[in-house]
């Protein structure tokens, strides 16, 4: 699937997991969302009859319609009830109504999201209050709470509609709760928040969706609302053939290849799960033969069957896994909690044959060794690290024929029975089981506070030694998902509709600040600092990250603490002092907070009446003033761009390196260049660089053509970083990369940010990897 199909089919989860009658009829409305019009295909690939229409040439239909779908429509419209009386007529009166509609009360809307019709943070609350009746004429229509939604739907006869809640969107649904039931598992391990405007949010819908459950706000404050309902002349009853009364939850899996896209429905008694393409009929069976080779090795997986409507299984009367464990550390403690750990340990040891070492090709332990090169110092790590002492062996643990990396928290029920897991969809070959129990661990801990504050997650992976291969069996994990779900096609997408840290926690700190408060204090803190001297207030771990990012580009004085047991020792080399060395300072000076909970020490420094202030937050990524300061040559044309960036090795520098740096900079003023390190070198492209970095580093500061060199971090390697550090106008690279989806996201990213992408022709005849073939051709023809 290309990535254009993977976002294009990602509404399809709307309606995909309906069993449609054959020989239907059906028809599309569609309005002034594009992304809806793919739902034309759900109907093609079940052998529907379905005709689309535009909201304008509704007269212009005969009727007779079993089905007809509206997707955002009242949302296109400023004549909602016309466009719902239209639908009416054109149904059967035995005929099913689709609509699907966002809600202006959306939990995004309350959290700096813009309103998906008008383009502004707010309208939706206010009822579009700011808008005048014919600015809202040029906008087409406006979306609707779920009283007006009811409202509507009755005016025109349809009565007792099926209503579920959709989240996280309309354009991306992944689950549909029955309006005013509780979900069966918490979101924050499920889904990620999506929105219209990630630049304007101040807080994350993932770090609310619970408490919204608990206070039963999730269904007022949904994303958007499916409403499946006929004419009040049949009764006001649903298609019976999906038994809808007794539907509870829909998830659908939308973005996959179409062989691995499946949606998952919840009845009262059941739970069916259907494939979403023809495509993906297969992998039911395989769902099925998965479970029967997990039962047979002592894994207690929910049984099942293959039926006309899909793989059915018994409806499971439990607690998910993942709150269970959760409740069991709140609850019980850590003793209790380990204890259970170590039992789900054994499970997944035991889920599969096991693999002897020697069984194992090592060459292939890490799942990106394709990348590896013969020159890659840790070639060979795993395979030494499997003969090696039985330390190193222990750190590895059983290796498993087949790994199921879904038998984690989010597919697993406690019952009074004990566990049992289910929608085992695949499996990997020859993975390590401690790789299965660390997901299990890290979904269990992720998007929860609470929990690390009781037992810090570090203890729980050095109490079950997963913290030594911690980062190869992430990857393993990960490699195999991002495979298996398409993620890697969908990168461009979500950079678009996720939240991001660093905007969030700015937008947050603007609301308590005036704008020029607001930047001195956190986001351009460097601003004003050359030819001053710099204090970090505080000696912990926050302190110690400013140094290790910056005491190479600044000179840090020392430190500041409130703590007298700290005065006269000192963190990474700084000397701790206390505050009265701020009052007793006559040059120049900058304090840096170097505290996560800054209020009171900012206050204290104000009360000192300190002038220059900032606050350090080592999450967030700063713009950084230029060293060198070009300006433009006088009667010469003013270039593209003023500030330019490029990243590259530069190992070997050839010709084809003085390129692409001549190239940038002639539609610059100013060319940062940063070099990678040899230890991101050889981590990420499995190669050792012939020249080391200072050399490297060297080289391409001497260039005359490249106005300031910088190390590019190994810890924050790219572009994104890049871009919040130098603010720069454009990245210039080699055309090599200029199909390459990944790059082709961050081009994405920067167009959003004002910034550009270029790319330079590739210099074709040369290269730093053909020169250290040749090298090594050389060589070998000397050892003959």
């Amino acid at each position: 699937m290309k990535t254009t199909d993977s976002v294009r089919d990602l509404a399809r989860g709307l309606i995909a997991w309906y069993n449609f009658k054959k020989n239907g009829k059906a028809l599309l409305i569609t309005g002034n969302f594009p992304a809806f019009e793919v739902l034309f295909s759900v109907f093609e690939d079940v052998g529907i009859k379905a005709d689309v229409v535009d909201i304008p040439r509704l007269d212009d239909v005969s009727g007779g319609y079993d089905y007809v779908v509206i997707a955002a429509g009242l949302e296109s419209t400023v004549e909602p009830g016309k466009l719902m009386a239209a639908a009416a007529v054109n149904l059967k009166d035995d005929g099913t109504l689709f609509l699907a509609t966002f809600n202006r009360f959306n939990l995004g809307q309350f959290l700096g999201d813009k309103d998906v019709t008008t383009g502004h943070v707010l309208d939706g609350i206010d009822n579009y209050a700011q808008i005048s009746e014919k600015r809202m004429k040029e906008i087409g229509g406006h979306s609707y709470s779920k009283v007006e939604i009811d409202e509507m739907l009755a005016a025109v006869g349809m009565t007792a509609p099926q209503v579920f809640s959709v989240f996280p969107s309309l354009f991306r649904p992944q689950i549909m709760v029955r309006y005013g039931e509780k979900p069966n598992e918490r979101f924050d391990a499920r889904i990620q928040g999506m929105y219209n405007s990630p630049e304007t949010l101040y807080l994350n819908k993932n770090n609310l969706y619970d408490d919204f459950m608990k206070n039963d706000l999730l269904h007022q404050m949904a994303d958007g609302y499916l409403y499946i309902c006929t004419k009040s002349q049949a009764g006001g009853k649903t298609d019976q053939t999906n038994n809808l009364d007794d539907i509870h939850e829909i998830t659908v899996q939308t973005g996959r290849v179409p062989e691995a896209a499946m949606a998952t429905i919840v009845y009262t008694n059941k739970v069916v799960k259907k494939n979403m393409y023809p495509a993906g009929a297969a992998a039911l069976q395989k769902i099925d033969d998965n479970a029967k080779y997990l039962r047979a090795h002592g894994v207690p997986v929910v049984e099942g069957k293959l039926t006309e409507s899909g793989y059915e299984t018994p409806f499971i009367n439990g607690q998910i896994l993942t709150e269970y464990l959760r409740d069991i550390l709140i609850n019980a403690g850590r003793e209790a909690f380990l204890a259970d750990l170590s039992k789900f340990k054994n499970i997944f040891e035991n889920s599969s044959h096991h693999l002897s070492y020697a069984e194992v090709d090592w060459t292939k332990f890490d799942p990106y060794w394709e990348k590896r090169k013969s020159d890659d110092p840790e070639l060979y790590k795993w395979r030494d690290l499997a003969n090696g002492t039985a330390e190193d062996k222990a750190a590895i643990g059983i290796i498993l024929e087949r790994g199921y990396l879904d038998l984690a928290p989010i597919n697993c029920f406690m019952t009074d029975d004990g566990p049992v897991f289910f929608d085992q969809e695949f499996y990997v070959p020859q993975i390590p089981a401690n790789a299965i129990f660390l997901r299990l661990i890290e979904v269990v801990y992720a998007y929860w506070p609470e929990g690390y504050r009781l037992l810090p997650m570090d203890e729980v992976l050095d109490y079950f030694n997963l913290k030594t291969n911690a980062e190869i069996f992430r990857l393993q994990v990960s490699k195999n998902l991002i495979d298996f779900i398409n993620d890697q096609e969908l990168a461009a997408y979500n950079r678009k509709v996720r939240a991001d840290y660093n905007t969030i926690v700015n937008n947050r700190f603007r609301m308590d600040y005036t704008q020029d408060q607001f930047e001195k204090l956190f986001t351009d803190i460097f601003k004003d600092v050359e030819g001053k001297k710099i204090y970090l207030f505080g000696s912990g771990d926050y302190a110690k990250k400013f140094i290790e990012k910056f005491r190479n580009e600044y000179k840090i004085a020392a430190c500041i603490d409130n703590n007298e047991s700290k005065w006269g020792t000192d963190v990474e080399g700084i000397p701790i002092c206390s505050p009265e060395t701020l009052v007793n300072e006559t040059e120049g000076y900058k304090v840096f907070i170097c505290i996560k909970f800054y209020d009171d020490v900012l206050a204290q420094l104000k009360d000192m009446a300190v002038p220059n202030i900032a606050v350090f937050d080592p999450r967030l990524d700063y713009p950084r003033p230029l060293k060198h300061v070009a300006q433009a040559t006088e009667g010469k044309p003013a270039k593209k761009y003023h500030i330019g960036y490029v990243a590259g090795v530069f190992d070997m520098f050839h010709i084809g390196h003085l390129n692409l740096l001549r190239r940038a900079k002639e539609q610059c003023d100013n060319l940062i260049v940063g070099v990678v390190t040899d230890q991101q070198i050889m981590h990420n492209k499995k190669t050792r660089p012939v020249i080391p970095f200072e050399q490297r580093y060297a080289i391409v500061q001497g260039c005359r053509y490249v106005d300031e060199a910088v190390t590019i971090p190994a810890d924050n390697a790219g572009t994104e970083y890049a871009y919040r550090t130098y603010r720069f106008d454009a990245q210039f690279s080699g055309s090599d990369y200029a199909d390459d989806p990944n790059w082709l996201a961050v081009k994405e990213w920067l167009h959003q940010q004002g910034s550009d992408l270029v790319f330079f022709p590739y210099t074709e005849e040369i290269s730093s990897t053909m020169l250290k073939g040749q090298l090594r051709d050389s060589s070998q023809e000397e050892e003959k």
